[in-house]
C-alpha cells in the first residue's frame, strides 16, 4: 500500500517511540523518531513530514516551549501534541500556540488515525 503521508514523533522516551512508530506504521504513514525538541526542529527540514507529534514534557527544550518554533518556521505543517498533561491551562496555552490536536496517553489507536487524517486533510487543503 502507498503511504498516506510522513509523521514526524518527538518524544524522548524511546518506549513511547516504539509504540507511535508501530501505530502510525500499522495506519499506513512512514515515521521518523527523534528524542529531543532541537532534532525535531532539524528533521522537519530533512525529513519533511506532513504532520508532527510532538511530545509535551521533554528535558531541555520542552514541547511547550518548541511548539511556537515548530509553528513559525512550518506553519503549514500540522503539530498534534502528545501528553499525559490533564491541566487546563497548559492544554489551553498549546491551542492558543497553534497545535492542532491534542493527543492524550494512554494512546488510542482509532483517535490516532482520526486525528492524522483531519491533520493530512487540512494540510491538502492549506
Amino acid at each position: 500500500m502507498t503511504p498516506c503521508g510522513r509523521v514526524l514523533i518527538v518524544d524522548d522516551d524511546p518506549d513511547v517511540l516504539d509504540v507511535l512508530s508501530e501505530m502510525v506504521e500499522t495506519l499506513h504513514y512512514v515515521p521518523a523518531r527523534v528524542e529531543t525538541a532541537a532534532a525535531g526542529l532539524v528533521a522537519m527540514g530533512t525529513f519533511k513530514p506532513d504532520v508532527v507529534l510532538l511530545d509535551l514534557a521533554m528535558p531541555g527544550l520542552s514541547g511547550v516551549d518548541a511548539l511556537p518554533y515548530f509553528r513559525r518556521q512550518h506553519p503549514t505543517v500540522p503539530v498534534i501534541v502528545v501528553t499525559a498533561v490533564t491541566d487546563p491551562a497548559t492544554l489551553q496555552q498549546v491551542q492558543d500556540q497553534g497545535a492542532f490536536d491534542t493527543l492524550s496517553k494512554p494512546f488510542q489507536l482509532p483517535a490516532l488515525n482520526r486525528m492524522l487524517a483531519e491533520a493530512m486533510g487540512q494540510r491538502a487543503g492549506g
